[in-house]
């Protein structure tokens, strides 16, 4: 495994206050709306057009210096490249651009004293603010190096400085640096972000660095920031935020990295402060810390938002998308008024590094990794993976897994750094799947191995164990799976594609568990009479952690078909049912009424008539039908008054059904009002029905239609009203289904259907009971 040397980075502050200095400009410009002006109203491709341009030009592979600096006596500082210069400038630059700051200038005459200062380090190999000289390093060379590290003092007649600021670091190019000084991850300090505030200082104005190789760091380097006492502060704001407001690019800063708001002069930090993020909506108190630098800033506010890092960035680095927002509260004006902060930062993609390659490591024993093609693993087991990305600062180290057992296996981040990418593999089900790992950066990257997962439980299988009919004013088919599969998965559901004579509709069902808890059930509603043989594919799905599962699909079955499975049965497979002699006889009838009204609806209604859901009775099976001697005593109940209230001020005109789907009661009455206000009730068996939406029917009269009727509700009477909030403003109208059919029963028109429709409404009546 490869090791990577990190960042080290120290800081120190100097003041250097000077007789007959004028203090800072303190007057501000439009103060409140800069940082939202500057940072929050930027484009994405403004962004992006920023952190392009601040990208190096300069070949690293060759020698940053035009001339070489030597660590041993002689010395000399020695000069960076004109290119490696303008790289850190930018990169300087473009990252206080990115804060909403004014750029800083090269102070090139200080230069000479960084170029020393990096010699000092590199000679001694020692990262300090402050090094003893070496007996063989003249003196003069000795002074600017101090002052290029920061430990010196500058001469008054140099330059009127209020304030400079020193940063070292060991390990990276000059220019590379200066994201590690932004993100301070390696600080000394702890809950520090010394360099951070150097690099981003609103009020300097110059800088000057230099660097020098050698010593066990094998690289030093050095950088000033300098204010000046003529350095305006029009561009003050409330407060400066890193990550900064608006659209911010991923790859600015490390996950790692403390966030800070720096507040400006006239704002302090209360007793009662607190910092909030919020996330999807969601918000999260942060923990943090009120770090105040005294003369150089007010109040630094410091913290890492764990909660957040690990919501939006699990993969080590901020996810393209993501948005948080900040909220801090507490914070007190010049004046003492109160005053909140709040912003949101968008992260994204700024750059794209495709990888070129991927290999896959298991993790052995200790720290040993070996390359393989086959894991053995218990269920629940689980292994890390070591994933190698070429090249290793490929912008998308995210990967995605692929099984030919679904559900089979998953996976979770455990860290991602230069050395690669590490993951949590772990066992779901037994079974010797074929797994891919495959580069979410370039797809056509993948590793494949083969896994056998063993397990000393049985499963499951993820498939409907059986369906059932519930009957009612249509009928539902309740498919059912076993209840243990919530032992594996989780959020069941099933699709169901149904084959009607016009193409194809669907419906997506959860499961919800039956009352003796032994099944999910399944309910997949609106097959109406003339669908009995249309026929249904059902599949069921489920979730194995994150991973959703396709599971077996029930094909071809029907109403028809559930019908003639139960027709086909001996009195004794139902007798094993429970099923009493009366009770078998009564379940034969039903089923081929229902067929019998099927038929008769497909009829009636021009459907798959040539495939008429009775076609496969035989004789037998006919004669369990009810014959018509079960309509003789059916009784119409139509009645508008069947119960009154004075001056009612809406009117009952009709009755009647609705035959074109399903069985509808339609009722119809007179209004005068906003229909807005009222409501319709039905009640049918004590279950009252509310229905506010109606059709026009002219003449300030209105339709409304009641279905909440079951097959065995066919003669119960229901009741209409119609109410204005808690008020009954009609009188009360009784009407039934068999209302309709002793009406209509020798109709020419609708005279069978609503025969066979009593039909089966009185065996379903007669089965239940």
């Amino acid at each position: 495994m490869k090791k990577f040397l990190s960042v080290v980075l120290c800081f120190v502050m100097v003041s250097a206050l000077f007789a007959g200095m004028g203090g800072l400009n303190a007057q501000k410009a439009q103060a409140a709306d800069r940082l939202q002006n500057s940072t929050e109203n930027r484009t994405k491709d403004e962004v992006i057009a920023q952190y392009d341009a601040s990208l190096p030009e300069f070949n690293y592979s060759q020698s940053v210096y035009e001339q070489e600096p030597s660590i041993t006596a002689p010395y000399a500082a020695g000069s960076l490249k004109t290119q490696v210069i303008d790289d850190t400038l930018r990169q300087i630059n473009y990252l206080r651009w990115l804060a909403g700051m004014d750029s800083v200038s090269l102070l090139e005459d200080r230069m000479e004293y960084n170029q020393a200062g990096g010699v000092l380090m590199a000679s001694t190999s020692t990262l300090a603010h402050s090094i003893a000289k070496p007996s063989d390093m003249d003196d003069d060379f000795y002074s600017k190096a101090s002052k290029g590290i920061g430990s010196g003092s500058f001469y008054p007649d140099f330059y009127s400085y209020v304030l400079w600021s020193a940063n070292c670091s060991a390990g990276d190019y000059i220019n590379d640096s200066i994201k590690g000084y932004t993100d301070d991850t390696n600080n000394v300090q702890a809950s520090s972000v010394g360099h951070r505030l150097s690099i981003l200082d609103y009020k300097s104005a110059s800088v000057s660095f230099g660097s020098a190789d050698g010593g066990s760091y094998r690289r030093y380097s050095c950088l000033s920031m300098y204010r000046y006492s003529t350095r305006s502060s029009e561009n003050d704001a409330e407060y400066y935020s890193w990550p900064s407001a608006g659209y911010f690019p991923t790859e600015s800063i490390d996950s790692n990295a403390l966030w800070s708001v720096t507040l400006g002069d006239d704002y302090t930090a209360s007793s009662d402060i607190s910092v909030y993020f919020s996330v999807d909506g969601v918000n999260y108190s942060a923990q943090f810390d009120v770090n105040k630098h005294k003369s150089y800033y007010n109040s630094i506010l410091i913290w890492l938002p764990d909660e957040v890092k690990s919501l939006i960035a699990p993969t080590g680095s901020y996810e393209d998308g993501a948005e948080v927002g900040l909220i801090i509260t507490g914070i007190k004006d010049k004046n003492g008024d109160d005053k909140t902060i709040s912003h949101t930062v968008k992260f994204f993609n700024a750059s794209s590094i495709v990888p070129q390659s991927i290999s896959v490591w298991k993790h052995a024993s200790g720290n040993s990794y070996s390359s393989f093609n086959y894991i053995s693993m218990e269920k629940g087991e689980e292994c890390e993976l070591w994933i190698v990305f070429n090249p290793n600062d490929s912008t998308n180290k995210k990967i995605s897994l692929e099984s030919t057992i679904p559900g089979a296996v998953s996976f979770t981040y455990t860290r991602i750094d230069h050395n690669g990418v590490f993951i949590s593999l772990k066992a779901l089900r037994a079974g010797t799947p074929k797994v891919t790992l495959r580069s979410e950066g370039n797809p056509a990257l993948t590793k494949e191995f083969t896994m056998n997962i063993t397990s000393t439980e049985p499963e499951p299988e993820l498939k409907i164990s059986r369906a059932t009919l519930k009957l009612e004013n249509d009928i539902t088919v309740i498919f059912k799976a076993d209840a243990q599969l919530d032992t594996i998965y989780h959020d069941l559901y099933v699709e169901v594609v149904q084959e009607t004579a016009d193409g194809t509709k669907t419906q997506t069902i959860n499961g919800q568990l039956s009352a003796d808890g032994q099944f999910y059930e399944f309910a997949y509603t609106g097959v109406n009479a003339k669908e009995v043989g249309d026929l249904l594919d059902a599949t069921i799905y489920g979730y194995v952690e994150d991973t959703l599962v396709q599971g077996e699909t029930k094909q071809d079955y029907s109403v028809k078909q559930y019908c003639m499975s139960q027709l086909s049965k001996t009195d004794a497979e139902l007798s094993e049912l429970g099923l009493s002699a009366a009770k078998i006889s009564a379940l034969r009838t039903l089923m081929v009424d229902l067929l019998n009204y099927a038929a008769t609806a497909q009829n009636y209604f021009g459907y798959k008539t040539t495939d008429l859901a009775n076609a496969d009775l035989t004789a037998a099976q006919q004669a369990y039908a009810s014959d018509d001697s079960v309509l003789d005593n059916m009784t119409n109940v139509t009645n508008t008054k069947y119960e009154t209230i004075s001056s009612p001020t809406a009117s009952w005109k009709a009755a009647g059904l609705n035959l074109l789907s399903k069985t509808t009661i339609r009722v119809k009455f007179a209004y005068d009002g906003d229909t807005e206000d009222i409501a319709v009730v039905a009640k049918v068996n004590g279950i009252e029905t509310y229905i506010t939406q109606f059709d026009e029917a002219g003449a300030g009269a209105y339709y409304a239609y009641f279905d909440g009727i079951k097959a065995s509700q066919f003669d119960s009477p229901v009741d209409f009203v119609i109410m204005s909030g808690d008020e009954k403003i009609s009188n009360t109208l009784r009407y039934s289904v068999e209302s309709y059919a002793a009406k209509n029963k020798d109709s020419a028109s609708v005279g069978d259907i609503v025969c066979a429709m009593m039909k089966y409404g009185k065996s379903a009546k007669a089965y239940a009971d």
